[in-house]
């Protein structure tokens, strides 16, 4: 009795030791790198990424095209985020915290932003214009806290005026 005891143990270890083995043989070899892949190029500017908004420009043609576009189209290249609020029990709205992205690839120096207030009804209680500075190409601005409301239920956001340098825009407002 006592010798299948100590041969089932010597089976156990033999066992443990031989998929130890295996493993550091299998997974500790050297992974080979793969080769370095050029790096796609359009006239000497890589390819953007999928999730990127902004295009490749070859020539001062483009550039100009694209500044005419972003002139006509600025609104829809801003993006009002609301990051954090919370809800009253019975109404009103505390701790508004907004960021605003730029998806241009020009510097935006002041962004002006609609918040709007909207009672249960879906009707407008209150509208505030932030006013939002220096917000690089491709980035976001800083968390922004917005004025506490005792009425309301949820937000409106969106960009209404801006000033744009870069693409030549003094200062624009839609609403």
């Amino acid at each position: 009795m006592r010798s299948w005891l100590v041969f089932w143990r010597f089976a156990a270890i033999s066992t443990f030791i031989l998929l130890l083995l295996v493993a550091f043989w299998r997974f500790g070899e050297k992974q080979e790198a793969p080769p370095n892949q050029p790096v796609p190029a359009i006239n000497d500017q890589a390819i953007p990424e999928p999730g990127n908004t902004t295009m490749p420009i070859d020539t001062v043609d483009e550039i100009e095209k694209r500044k005419e576009y972003l002139r006509e189209f600025w609104d829809k290249m801003l993006r009002v985020d609301l990051v954090s609020y919370k809800p009253r029990d019975f109404g009103g709205i505390n701790d508004v915290v907004i960021k605003v992205r730029n998806h241009m690839e020009f510097d935006a120096e002041f962004i002006r932003v609609e918040v709007k207030y909207i009672l249960a009804n879906g009707k407008v209680w209150k509208t505030l214009t932030v006013p939002v500075h220096n917000i690089p190409a491709n980035a976001q601005s800083p968390r922004i806290q917005i004025a506490d409301s005792p009425r309301g239920k949820t937000l409106q956001l969106k960009p209404i005026g801006i000033i744009c340098k870069g693409i030549g825009i003094e200062e624009e407002l839609r609403k």
